[in-house]
């Protein structure tokens, strides 16, 4: 026990330690200042066709994991009488809340957002019953999440209300925002997954700053399946006037260096250790090592889990049963006698 938790222990400080050197950087922004015009009838798109469809996603105006397939899908309800509403589309000018692309910011060689119709924004225009704006997020090698946003409205009859949710599978599965990620306060009272969209500001087009910690959310971190959707609500996403608009979205988040010296230490030793984030198996596959090892599997407080010895190449560790949370795998080469540690999340 007490060598356990010596290791444990060191692995927590190294961890602190490590974690003192994160960076908050950008991983994702979407400013819209490049954004198509649809064309066709006026400006409200082609045939009723809509922007961020699922054939043709809005990407990035700048990201880190391009690799991942960062995107916006808008998932608009669909009939005839709604050719020419019911959908995303632009506008312009924008925000300038969030706004790296500006010269304040290294993200960009220069400003792309000079006022005018360079510097443009989408709308969602009712009726937007039932649509969903759907952010796929990956944040692979990040940690402490937040999104920032701008919204604004085209006037009081834009919808009431956004609804958030979150999901760490892809979308398989969703949960609502909790207190701890920046209660929003709606009519006086405190509401964390439904933002009040019209207010003083966004009422007469002016625009208003939206911020979502995700920090408390573990899951999330270093999650190539990380998503919010946001879905419209209030009697006015029934009608056919008025539109919700937003600017300048961005994930932001810190440098999991701790994860990145896990991964490299234990990959420069011949050892792949997936999926990760994880949700029933974890495979542990060694490249070079053809000897007995046992491999140790140990939860947050350094409590043993589970113990496989084998001289296989290929280990599987079924944690099905766990709770979702951060663990650690360790390998130990009984011939070697080295150690390497990993750390894994449990979705």
């Amino acid at each position: 026990m007490k060598t356990k938790l010596t290791r444990f222990l060191f692995i927590l400080l190294a961890t602190a330690t490590l974690q003192t050197k994160a960076q908050s950087k950008l991983i994702h922004f979407w400013d819209f200042n490049e954004t198509p015009q649809l064309g066709g009838v006026g400006d409200k798109g082609l045939n009723g066709d809509s922007l961020g469809n699922a054939v043709h996603p809005l990407t990035p105006s700048y990201t880190t994991l391009a690799i991942h397939s960062p995107k916006i899908v808008y998932s608009r309800p669909y009939s005839a009488n709604m050719a020419l509403d019911s959908i995303v589309d632009n506008g312009a000018p924008g925000s300038y809340y969030y706004d790296f692309s500006s010269t304040h910011y290294h993200y960009f060689s220069s400003s792309d957002s000079i006022g005018g119709d360079t510097n443009q924004f989408i709308r969602v225009r009712n009726p937007s019953n039932n649509a969903q704006l759907l952010f796929t997020l990956p944040t692979n090698g990040y940690k402490n999440l937040r999104l920032f946003y701008s919204i604004s409205c085209s006037s009081t009859k834009a919808p009431q209300y956004t609804v958030f949710s979150y999901s760490t599978n892809g979308g398989t599965s969703w949960n609502p925002l909790i207190a701890g990620m920046d209660t929003f306060n709606t009519g006086g009272h405190p509401h964390p997954d439904t933002l009040q969209n019209v207010n003083d500001s966004t009422a007469v087009s002016k625009w208003y700053p939206v911020q979502i910690s995700f920090a408390n959310v573990l899951t999330a971190n270093n999650n190539s399946k990380f998503m919010v959707r946001m879905t419209t609500a209030g009697s006015n996403n029934i009608t056919t006037s008025g539109n919700l608009r937003m600017d300048n979205i961005a994930l932001m988040g810190d440098t999991d260096i701790t994860s990145s010296i896990y991964e490299a230490a234990i990959n420069s030793a011949g050892y792949n250790v997936y999926p990760n984030p994880v949700q029933n198996v974890v495979n542990i596959i060694s490249d070079t090592y053809n000897g007995n090892k046992i491999i140790t599997l140990y939860n947050i407080v350094g409590e043993t889990l589970s113990v496989t010895e084998n001289d296989s190449k290929q280990t599987a560790v079924n944690i099905s049963s766990l709770i979702p949370g951060i663990y650690f795998v360790e390998i130990k080469e009984t011939v070697t006698g080295n150690r390497y540690s990993v750390k894994i999340v449990k979705e």
